[in-house]
């Protein structure tokens, strides 16, 4: 056990000195949103669709395009079920964002020119691990089996301390820290904050809700999925089955993409989740149960439908499929490639690439493992689905251009424009 020990150890040592001149990301404050175009928000109504939103990080933005579709032709929604990347656009839709306003807020640029969904990618910062996370880490309890047995206990306690400080002064480091310790490369925090800042935008003033009070407010019936892994379950989470749940914190569990985001503890503040009590319980994405939650509005099953409340309609049901074999039509056939963290140096550049290349790695596991579940829901419910072209844009593709962007809201709006006229034959 001390051997093995020893060589992570000397492994992470190795890592951090081969990481010590890497630069912290730039600045993630933002420049100001210009002002909205005007246009008539998609809203809600009893004889409205029932729209699923299936998740896929910078992918979803495709869903934009599908909702100025809908806006043209003056539908409204019944019923609004998003997972991950789905949910964010379920949420704002919800909270009364037209799609010009979606698009102004989720593609907004930073200093730097990346779009501001891309500043949640990063490692988190050293103050975000308190002293009792460190001293209960598998790296403090390595230093410890290493360490002399000469050396007093007093002293061996400070100095491993000082050795996992030390190598939190490493953004990389405090990445796989992350990892391991969390579940997550990154930390997400920026993301809770950021939303707040758009459920309070124009008066709204939904940033503080919890699922009930955002009900309350807006009238929306909006469902957004997450997973339990203690419990091993889906999470359907709406002002029914867990009122006192702040609705920004919905949302960021449900795009808590497994090894990418850290997973998220349930509060006991948070209240019950269809009365059980499940504080503590670890959340993640909601795309780990299901990616394109169809099954939601279509399902008789009871437990569903009591969380649901209304009776399923197929005849209204769509689900919007973020489709990666469908290519936008003048789109390069590779994705573009990540922006690197404000690097010079030669060696800082490798090691950023191969950062990302392990970041790429765990996003190609994950999208496989969801894919596989969305096929068969989608070859399962071939009339209630609409395909929306994303093939090309990668998950975490977040420092698009604003002309691939445009392509991308421009072949998702055709596409579901046609695929309503194909439904309603």
């Amino acid at each position: 056990m001390k051997q093995k020990s020893f060589l992570l150890v000397a492994i992470l040592f190795i890592l951090l000195a081969a990481c010590d001149n890497a630069n912290q990301p730039s600045d993630p404050t933002a420049t100001p949103v210009s002002d909205f175009l005007i246009a008539p928000a998609l809203a809600p109504g009893d004889n409205g669709l029932d729209l699923v939103f299936q998740g896929g990080g910078a992918k979803g933005l495709a869903h934009i395009g599908a909702i100025k579709s809908l806006e043209e032709q003056g539908r409204t929604y019944r019923r609004l079920v998003g997972t991950s990347a789905g949910s964010i656009v379920a949420v704002l839709l919800a909270a009364g964002y037209s799609a010009n306003e979606m698009e102004a807020v989720i593609t907004e640029r930073m200093p730097d020119g990346n779009i501001i969904m891309g500043s949640f990618l990063v490692p988190p910062q050293k103050d975000e691990f308190d002293e009792q996370q460190l001293r209960n880490s598998i790296i403090y309890r390595s230093f410890q089996d290493v360490l002399p047995e000469f050396v007093p206990d007093f002293a061996s306690e400070e100095l491993d301390l000082d050795a996992v400080n030390l190598l939190l002064d490493s953004p990389e480091y405090r990445g796989l820290f992350s990892l391991l310790e969390e579940g997550g490369l990154y930390s997400g925090s920026g993301f809770v904050d950021w939303l707040a800042e758009q459920l309070d935008r124009d008066g709204r003033d939904l940033g503080g809700a919890t699922l009930a009070e955002f009900h309350d407010a807006t009238g929306a019936d909006l469902t957004i999925v997450a997973t339990d892994t203690n419990n091993g379950i889906m999470l359907m989470l709406n002002h029914r089955t867990a009122p006192d749940l702040p609705v920004v914190w919905a949302v960021r569990m449900s795009t808590s993409i497994p090894f990418v985001f850290q997973e998220v503890a349930w509060w006991p503040e948070w209240g019950a989740y269809l009365g059980q009590d499940i504080s503590g319980h670890l959340i993640v994405d909601g795309g780990t149960a299901t990616n394109l939650p169809l099954a939601l509005v279509l399902s008789q099953d009871e437990e569903i439908m009591a969380a649901m409340e209304l009776q399923p309609d197929p005849a209204r049901v769509i689900g919007l499929v973020l489709d990666q074999q469908s290519r936008l039509p003048g789109l390069e056939m590779t994705p573009t490639p990540r922006a690197a963290l404000n690097v010079d140096a030669l060696e800082d550049q490798r090691i950023e690439q191969r950062w990302q290349q392990i970041e790429q790695r765990t996003l190609n596991v994950v999208d496989t493992l969801l894919n596989a579940h969305d096929n068969l829901l989608a070859a399962t419910y071939p009339q209630h689905v609409c395909k929306l072209p994303v093939g090309g844009i990668a998950t975490l593709e977040y420092d698009m251009s604003d002309e691939k962007i445009g392509k991308l809201l421009a072949a998702a709006g055709a596409e579901m424009s046609d695929c309503l006229a194909r439904l309603e034959k």
